[in-house]
């Protein structure tokens, strides 16, 4: 058999009764099409800290009940739809730490029950628009440690108005506009920590009327403007 590839020797019908399945911590590079195909009633699957670049597009094809996801400390370089979109039960999603460089449009578009989404210490220059607009139910969104320049794009956090933390710390965003967070009406914490802004603008944390902390520290600002806090009722 392959090297490091994911092998479980448990009987199906013992493997049909599995609810939470843990292999983090090994040598897995690699999960094929069938590898998980009778463990259809898993709610809980967790592969992180392992070795796994490749996960074949309907590895997870039969895993209609799966709760949550932990593919975290891996070495993905990319997401397809086709992958998650059998998941449609999924709440947790934890993608973090592995090099990814971009996510494709429509990548979580049959994910609309997870709320809470991983996806810092990856390689993410840019998020295409619209990325996460099925995801109304999104509590927590961690994209902190990318590759990020701008937030200039209005329609990047379109969709979530559940959403009551934001984490963008330590990517490279040096320009802030206004209108980018508009949508998140629900957010409590936004964190814009160790980027190197220049530039943020006057009303660019318009819409954030629920925002209760705030972290710009560690940027390049040589100057605040007047009406930033506004929205925040200041």
């Amino acid at each position: 058999k392959e090297k490091n590839k994911l092998y479980i020797a448990l009987p199906v019908e013992s493997a049909r009764l599995v609810r939470v399945l843990s292999l983090a911590g090994n040598f897995i590079s690699d999960v094929g099409a069938r590898d998980l195909a009778h463990y259809r009633r898993l709610a809980s699957l967790n592969l992180q800290f392992n070795r796994i670049g490749r996960v074949h597009p309907r590895a997870f094809a039969r895993l209609h009940e799966l709760r949550e996801l932990y593919l975290g400390h891996n070495l993905l370089a990319a997401l397809t739809p086709r992958m998650l979109r059998p998941l449609t039960q999924l709440s947790v999603l934890y993608i973090n730490d592995n090099i990814i460089e971009e996510l494709e449009p429509g990548a979580f578009g049959s994910l609309e029950h997870v709320t809470r989404l991983r996806l810092e210490s990856n390689r993410l220059l840019r998020v295409h628009p619209a990325t996460f607009a099925n995801l109304t139910r999104l509590h927590f969104l961690n994209l902190s440690d990318n590759l990020q320049t701008e937030l200039r794009d209005s329609s990047l956090f379109a969709g979530l108005a559940a959403l009551r933390t934001l984490l963008l710390a330590r990517n490279r965003i040096v320009h802030v506009s206004t209108g980018i967070f508009r949508d998140l009406e629900s957010l409590e914490t936004l964190s814009l920590s160790g980027n190197g802004i220049i530039q943020i603008e006057s009303h660019a944390l318009e819409g954030l009327s629920n925002l209760r902390e705030l972290a710009l520290d560690r940027n390049a600002l040589t100057e605040v403007p007047a009406e930033l806090l506004d929205p925040l009722g200041c």
